[in-house]
């Protein structure tokens, strides 16, 4: 429960950014995963892929590790032809 403790934490302190930074220019953030204790690891990315949604719905773009992955695997299949 502590994974859900800190995601709901940041969430509500990123709450009240606004759309944008102080250049106009949109807030991004990486998420790389959540490490969980006495939690299944699909429990731990579900909350990790909540998190990083919820903050998109706030106008905070996240980038996922699973959204790394792919671009990683299309950059590899990509070297490979």
């Amino acid at each position: 429960m502590h994974v859900a403790l800190a995601a709901v934490t940041l969430a509500a302190a990123l709450g009240a950014a606004p759309d944008a930074g102080s250049d106009g220019k949109q807030i991004k953030l990486a998420s790389p995963g959540l490490t969980a204790v006495n939690l299944k690891k699909d429990r731990a990315e579900f909350f990790a892929n909540h998190f990083a949604q919820e903050m998109n719905n706030r106008g905070i773009r996240v980038i996922t590790a699973q959204e790394v992955n792919a671009v990683l695997g299309l950059a590899r299949t990509q070297q490979l032809m």
